[in-house]
């Protein structure tokens, strides 16, 4: 017979156990079964809404050569609001006798001031991406940019701190994975896709294909909604880019993220993730052959200014539209090939 005390203190303990096994099951429950639940409920102000630009559709001739395609390159961005947003949290967790205020600059002829956004990139930014190998002295005309890019969109727009890395690059490859693995730990840091316009025949067909103008910057519409912060789409500027604009562009997504109460973002409720949709493509009567054929037979006749069509007598299509003299559309593309444009 098991005497009256140790029947008592096993009985505690199985108690305790229950107790603590029930605990660890309602904590379960909450924090894993019903994370995302409890993420919606989450006040507005603690979510931050991205735009996501859709890819372009391509430009086709009448047999499927591609015109205008494009290439994924990723794109290295600077959150700038959420690097000053990243200082301020580290002052705060200093004793208050050791707290700075927030460092200035006076940015006009009336002596106005706003944070200087550069000593904070200086601080705890670009340290960290040159001890891990990264890190570009900014010149005096980049460091002027990031300040208006600052005074202008403060984080509402990511500053593109290094732009066009082609995945199928194997050094700039490289280049990629070593942000990535650092990313998450270098405040403002981040790494997006993003579509890059190629012309693959370059100045066959350039006066009707058209070119693009960049347009990260331009508020989208209304319709869409609002935005935290944003991304536009590329708009076409002449010929079948400007033409079809509307059919070309992609429809955009969305990603959503966490902010903290210091104003920094920690991470995306990938439930809310929408992934943008790719535009329509839009096929031509161009014969690429035919284009070829009568650009080339214009050079090699020296026709240094002129015009010419080729047309499909039975049906009135067009096959080839040649007008000298021409241009690449790919020098609009950035980094533009400005003497190009000039010239």
């Amino acid at each position: 017979m098991i005497p009256a005390t140790r029947f008592r203190l096993v009985l505690v303990g199985i108690v305790i156990i229950a107790g603590f096994l029930l605990l660890l099951h309602r904590l379960w429950t909450l924090q894993i079964e019903r994370q995302d639940s409890f993420i919606l409920k989450l006040p507005e102000t603690d979510k931050v809404r991205q735009r996501v630009p859709g890819t372009r559709g391509r430009i086709l001739d009448s047999g499927g050569t591609e015109l205008a395609r494009n290439e994924t390159c990723l794109e290295i961005g600077l959150n700038l609001a959420a690097a000053e947003a990243a200082w301020n949290e580290r002052e705060k967790a200093k004793p208050k006798s050791q707290r700075r205020s927030i460092p200035k600059y006076s940015y006009d002829s009336k002596k106005e001031s706003a944070t200087d956004i550069i000593a904070i990139l200086n601080e705890i930014v670009f340290p960290e991406l040159n001890r891990i190998g990264l890190y570009e002295k900014p010149s005096p005309e980049q460091v002027r940019k990031i300040y208006e890019w600052y005074l202008t969109y403060k984080g509402v727009v990511p500053y593109p701190y290094v732009r066009n890395l082609l995945q199928a690059d194997q050094a700039k490859f490289e280049l990629i994975a070593a942000y990535a693995e650092n990313a998450t730990a270098i405040p403002g840091i981040t790494i997006q896709e993003r579509p890059k316009r190629r012309y693959p025949l370059r100045a066959l067909g350039g006066h009707f294909i058209g070119y693009l103008r960049e347009t990260r910057t331009e508020k989208p519409p209304e319709s869409e909604g609002s935005w935290d912060f944003f991304e536009s789409d590329d708009v076409g500027q002449a010929g079948i880019e400007k033409i079809e604009n509307d059919v070309l562009r992609g429809k955009p997504g969305e990603r959503v993220w966490l902010k903290n109460e210091h104003g920094r973002l920690t991470e995306e409720i990938e439930s809310l993730r929408r992934d943008p949709l790719p535009g329509g493509d839009v096929y031509l009567t161009i014969d690429a052959r035919a284009q070829i054929i009568a650009e080339n037979t214009m050079r090699e006749a020296k026709v240094g200014r002129g015009a010419a069509v080729v047309m499909n007598v039975h049906t009135g299509e067009i096959l080839a539209m040649v007008s000298l003299p021409s241009y690449d559309p790919n020098i609009f593309i950035p980094p533009q090939d400005v003497d190009a444009i000039n010239g």
